[in-house]
């Protein structure tokens, strides 16, 4: 009961919540969302910081042309992204703290240690901006000179901009991964985890993210994934009134993306958020592509690379979230296959960066059944 590109129908897929003991479908979805994870990465990468006028003029209309799949080739597209090498590190962390004992993921402090510990002092894993233009290299110079987490990342030392920039929401998918069927839980542990660069819209933004995906192994559709993740975050919060918008405009107008994004550009878009690159205009993307994709995965990445901005890192989030929630079978072949089933990493140790994402998906569900104390 599974279209070509879709998911299940309602009530096929094992419920997965807060003690029930993980079963194959629990790894299969990990799967499907780290295969969706690396999809969205590298088919947003060649029009990162385009606009949607910019993306139209130059690929045509990317969601009708369904015969068109990656923008460049990949042998040109493949290497370390911080979208999946902070994930990668973060995992990698997660691994060594339970093979030492821990039974959960450890505080902000200790969370910063990690970056310390696992993250080339000066090139990888995050982007290498510049104090007070990157949240990243910001919160990470901050580290190095003796400021812990969560101070690090906070808006009384970093200010508003740099502090609620998109990094707090495009590294969150691996919490959710990790807490299947437990958004809240999957949501407090991406909070500490960027409350070491982010903080306010930023940490919500990474909440947000991480109780998506942790909703996608036990919800049917992705409206009821994305509806329950929005009940997570606090009303008056900008971030959760500007993707309360943009669920409404899509309630009220189910069949028109682009004018849907038409109302995120005019009301929530770049003009109305400094810095770099804003975590809120952003986020309304991957609400909008996720709620108008519909669980499709094809169409999902398509609209949200279609919508430009920060594309590597919408579409990443959004074929996370879909990704899990269809499995790897959801996922067209002609976007799994050019991958290679490879993704590559930037952290210290060389033998963790070349990895198969089925070996990555694996190590994840092990340390997540570690978690539950399942496993």
């Amino acid at each position: 009961m599974k279209t070509e590109h879709g998911q299940g129908a309602p009530g096929t897929r094992e419920a997965v919540g807060p003690g029930a003991a993980p079963g194959a479908d629990w790894s299969r979805r990990i799967y499907g969302g780290w295969l969706g994870k690396a999809i969205g990465v590298a088919y947003g990468a060649p029009v990162e910081g385009w606009t949607f006028e910019q993306i139209r003029a130059t690929y045509g209309d990317l969601v009708a042309e369904t015969d068109r799949f990656y923008l460049t080739p990949m042998e040109k597209l493949f290497g370390a992204d911080d979208d999946t090498s902070h994930p990668l590190l973060m995992l990698a962390g997660v691994a060594d703290a339970l093979r030492a004992g821990a039974t959960t993921v450890p505080a902000a402090r200790e969370l910063g240690r990690w970056w310390l510990n696992l993250m080339p002092e000066d090139h990888g894993v995050i982007w290498r901006g510049g104090y007070g233009v990157s949240t990243e290299d910001t919160a990470f110079q901050n580290l190095l000179a003796g400021i812990e987490a969560p101070a690090s990342g906070s808006t009384a030392l970093n200010g508003p901009v740099v502090s609620q920039q998109i990094g707090g929401q495009i590294f969150s998918d691996l919490w959710g991964w990790l807490a299947p069927g437990d958004p809240e839980r999957a949501a407090a542990w991406a909070e500490a985890s960027a409350s070491v660069s982010h903080d306010g819209d930023g940490r919500l933004g990474a909440r947000f993210v991480a109780a998506m995906v942790s909703l996608a192994f036990c919800r049917p559709t992705i409206e009821a994934v994305v509806r329950e993740a929005l009940d997570l975050l606090p009303p008056e919060a900008t971030y959760t009134r500007v993707m309360e918008d943009v669920y409404r405009f899509w309630q009220a107008h189910p069949d028109d993306w682009e004018g849907a994004f038409a109302h995120i550009a005019a009301h929530h878009g770049y003009d109305r958020y400094p810095g770099v690159c804003h975590i809120i205009p952003n986020a309304a993307v991957v609400t909008m592509s996720l709620l108008y994709g519909g669980g499709d995965f094809d169409r999902t990445v398509r609209i949200a690379n279609a919508a430009g901005w920060d594309t590597d890192c919408n579409v990443g989030n959004a074929g996370a979230v879909v990704g899990t929630l269809v499995g790897p079978e959801g996922i067209p072949a002609a976007w799994r296959e050019p991958l290679r089933d490879l993704v590559m990493g930037s952290g210290v140790l060389g033998a963790r960066n070349l990895l198969s994402l089925a070996g990555v998906a694996r190590l994840t569900a092990a340390a997540a059944r570690r978690l539950r104390g399942v496993g």
